[in-house]
């Protein structure tokens, strides 16, 4: 329902609110979802509840997932924002972690590699962003190198691969 419709108050809608079922109530920010969840509450309604941060918090929220783990010891993360649909990856092994196409909102890393007691050395960008602002540089300032293109990318790990070839990788 509209919040404009529920702005001189929620009596007119109270017949269309299931009193079997939980409410979510979601708006932008949160605010007008409180304000229509305690009129709702106030009217005995129950089972109401709202978006904590709207769906600005939702769109933002990244939910790690393990999708594998590694030959030799370590695992991978898909990091999934949910709200957009865009994807971030974290590779452990060792106790060092590379982050690989991050999104803006970089704290969610940092805190999961403090939670798994590792380390973010290496942050990689495989491409440039349509679905997002990358947060690669960001999160790299604060962690460690940044690898900022495929091909930055293939001459590095070429360097260290062949050292007998002067390969020179400026970041």
């Amino acid at each position: 329902m509209p919040y404009f419709e529920l702005l001189e108050g929620v009596d007119a809608v109270l017949d269309k609110i299931p009193d079997d079922q939980e409410v979510l109530v979601v708006c932008a920010k949160e605010g007008s979802s409180i304000f229509v969840a305690e009129q709702l509450l106030e009217q005995g309604k129950q089972n109401i509840a709202y978006l904590l941060g709207g769906m600005k918090s939702w769109s933002e929220h990244l939910e790690p997932v393990k999708v594998g783990d590694l030959k030799d010891g370590g695992e991978i993360y898909q990091f999934v924002r949910i709200g957009k649909g865009c994807l971030s990856y974290m590779v452990i092994s060792n106790g060092e972690v590379a982050v690989i196409d991050a999104v803006r909102m970089t704290e969610v890393f940092a805190s999961f590699a403090k939670e798994n007691n590792v380390t973010i050395n290496h942050t990689i960008d495989t491409h440039l962003h349509a679905d997002h602002i990358s947060g690669g540089r960001q999160l790299a300032e604060k962690t460690g190198d940044f690898i900022g293109s495929r091909l930055k990318m293939q001459l590095k790990l070429c360097s260290n691969i062949l050292p007998a070839i002067p390969l020179e990788v400026h970041l």
